[in-house]
């Protein structure tokens, strides 16, 4: 295989989160990067674009695969991976599959009062649907970033982008979408609603899996993954 396989992290995380699983894969070695700091989502989009090789095969992780769905929109992917990702974060009155907006309002509020606390209340989030909690949530947040105003812009990307009508316009790229039953981030419904808008995408639903699937499940990512690179023409 010679695709060119980059990763891009969730929110409030660092690319190493994805070491488990790139120890996993047997090849192509992947290539984790940060999320931009600052902007919207198309300028980040626009910022990552002229750096990706025209092989690029894009696996985004939450916050991390909203981009690349933006990204997939005016780079020639080679196709697209996606982990725990939802086109909309937010509920509306057309998209329940989300975190209500009254919720994600609470969210954003203690963010600012108490970056801290609410950071580890979201890995205890994340931990939900684990076997282990305690101890994955030891070894999620190891891998936690602290940039308060990259966190806080973010946050806002999460509050306002809907993506629903850019998942229409990418009906032939091949897509890989990974999703743990048990997520409490981002409800596996919206994986399912990715699945059923894109007829080039296979879905696996992990059982008795919550929503960091590239920590808890490295081994099942990587052999999903594996097999689906090896696929492609």
């Amino acid at each position: 295989m010679t695709h060119s396989l980059v990763c891009l992290p969730g929110w409030a995380m660092a690319p190493s989160v994805f070491d488990p699983l790139i120890s996993a894969l047997p090849s192509p070695t992947p290539r984790a990067q940060a999320l931009p700091r600052g902007g919207t989502l198309q300028e980040w989009a626009t910022q990552m674009a002229s750096a990706l090789p025209a092989d690029t095969v894009l696996c985004g992780w939450s916050l991390g695969g909203m981009l690349a769905l933006q990204l997939a929109r005016t780079v020639p992917l080679k196709a697209l991976i996606l982990i725990n990702t939802t086109p909309c974060f937010v509920q509306t009155d057309d998209w329940p599959h989300a975190s209500s907006a009254q919720d994600f309002t609470h969210f954003k509020q203690a963010f600012h009062q108490d970056p801290s606390a609410l950071l580890r209340h979201f890995i205890q989030l994340q931990n939900q649907g684990e076997p282990n909690p305690r101890a994955f949530g030891r070894q999620l947040a190891a891998h936690l970033i602290e940039d308060t105003t990259s966190l806080g812009k973010g946050l806002e990307i999460l509050a306002h982008t809907d993506l629903r009508n850019t998942v229409s316009e990418l009906p032939t790229l091949p897509t890989l979408i990974l999703h743990g039953s048990e997520d409490r981030v981002i409800p596996s419904q919206a994986g399912h609603w990715l699945a059923a808008a894109l007829p080039h995408a296979t879905l696996f639903t992990l059982p008795n899996a919550g929503h960091a699937l590239p920590v808890s499940q490295p081994q099942a990512l990587a052999q999903i993954i594996h097999t689906f690179l090896s696929r492609l023409p």
